[in-house]
């Protein structure tokens, strides 16, 4: 990935990734918070469409390294770096930020926010807003106009809302359990918390997504239910959305699916999960074009995270019969993944390489724990409930052209 990485040219507009804020408390506990003012910045970038903003995955990567801002530039493929510290105390907050050529490391602008913590909010828009107002000659500011006032938070909810969705960046299933938890306290101190609605979906549909929930359709059944609540509580939250249509496409509801991916770009335009979402979502709609142009923007936006959009590619050139494209965007998957080794044993399959679909074959049941090679064993019935789980997202023919070069690589189908 770093070898493409080094080749990235700058967009035909004003390119900017916001590093992560230090953590400057006396707490170093206190990291989530600094993780969440940096979001809230990002998220309000993200919502300037003549600005091209680095996903957030991929600016986090260089994390307490020590690199000059000139190859930070080269390696993100930005103009610009937003960097800062938060140091938070008692119920005060103290927000240092500046924002810099990253070709020179000139600083353009800086300021020092002291406020109480329940003006951060407003000091996230406000840098945002600053940040956009350096750039005014290259950015349409007339394009920009902020979704309504953010709904009232109890800060202590706040502060549960930003543990979770740290747990929900781990991924594991130990984590969405913890985040799944905290995203409850939130709740328990402010009710009409959308937010921890939306972190709740998340973590309710990632584990039905990953294979890890005991009752796989009670998962998505609840993440439907907090997204629904998410969206209800807030309409004008891009991430609420998001959460909600995800939840429908993983129920084989794609219309509705669509609404609210659309919605969620409308509101968020430059963001990168719902932009990889709906590469996904045209993918498996048959729109193979329009998704790989979607999911090829997305990966600009975040290159060092790519997995879910290159599973969405590999996905589309299998459905769409070009296996050979598949098996390479398949290829480049870091980690085990079973999706990425099932796709790529139905593509071998499909171009005749029945040693490498064997091999692929075999790396899929690696992955699968020993309960589920048990209880699925020789059975096709089980295998096909199996199969028809794993790629709820795909309709009925598009499964059955999966199923048919599973079956070609050995797989009981």
């Amino acid at each position: 990935i770093l070898g493409e990485f080094d080749r990235l040219e700058l967009p035909d507009r004003p390119s900017i990734a916001v590093l992560p804020f230090a953590n400057a408390s006396d707490d170093p506990d206190n990291v989530h918070f600094s993780d969440g003012v940096t979001d809230g910045v990002i998220d309000g970038l993200t919502r300037f469409r003549d600005l091209f903003v680095m996903g957030r995955t991929s600016s986090f990567f260089f994390r307490d390294q020590a690199i000059e801002s000139a190859e930070l530039g080269r390696r993100l493929g930005v103009e610009y770096l937003v960097q800062g510290t938060v140091r938070r105390r008692a119920d005060r907050v103290r927000i240092n930020t500046e924002l810099v050529s990253a070709a020179t490391g000139q600083n353009l602008w800086s300021e020092r926010f002291d406020r109480t913590l329940e003006d951060v909010f407003a000091v996230e828009d406000e840098v945002s807003s600053a940040i956009v107002s350096m750039l005014a000659e290259r950015v349409e500011i007339a394009a920009y106009k902020r979704t309504g006032d953010r709904l009232p938070v109890d800060l202590a909810a706040y502060d549960w809302v930003l543990r979770g969705n740290r747990m929900l960046e781990i991924g594991e299933l130990e984590a969405l359990r913890n985040a799944r938890t905290m995203y409850e306290r939130a709740l328990a101190l402010q009710s009409d918390c959308a937010s921890a609605y939306t972190g709740l979906s998340k973590a309710w549909l990632y584990e039905h997504w990953g294979g890890h929930a005991d009752d796989p359709d009670e998962a998505l059944r609840l993440s439907h239910q907090f997204g629904a609540e998410a969206v209800k509580l807030d309409d004008q939250d891009s991430r609420a959305h998001y959460a909600l249509g995800h939840a429908y496409f993983c129920q084989g509801r794609h219309d509705l699916a669509e609404l609210h991916v659309d919605k969620a770009l409308a509101l968020n335009p430059g963001e990168y999960h719902h932009l990889c979402f709906k590469g996904y979502l045209l993918a498996c709609t048959g729109r193979y074009e329009e998704s790989t142009s979607c999911l090829a923007s997305s990966l600009r936006r975040n290159p060092l995270a790519p997995n879910s959009c290159l599973l969405a590619l590999g996905l589309g050139d299998y459905l769409s019969g070009r296996y050979e494209d598949a098996t390479v965007a398949l290829g480049r998957l870091s980690g085990e993944l079973q999706r990425k080794f099932s796709c790529l044993a139905a593509s071998y399959a499909q171009l005749g390489r029945d040693e490498d679909a064997t091999n692929a074959a075999e790396a899929f049941l690696d992955q699968l724990a020993s309960s589920a090679r048990a209880r699925l064993g020789e059975d096709q019935e089980k295998w096909r409930e199996h199969w028809l789980r794993m790629y709820c997202i795909l309709t009925p023919g598009d499964i059955e052209h999966l199923l048919d070069g599973l079956r070609k690589s050995g797989f009981p189908a």
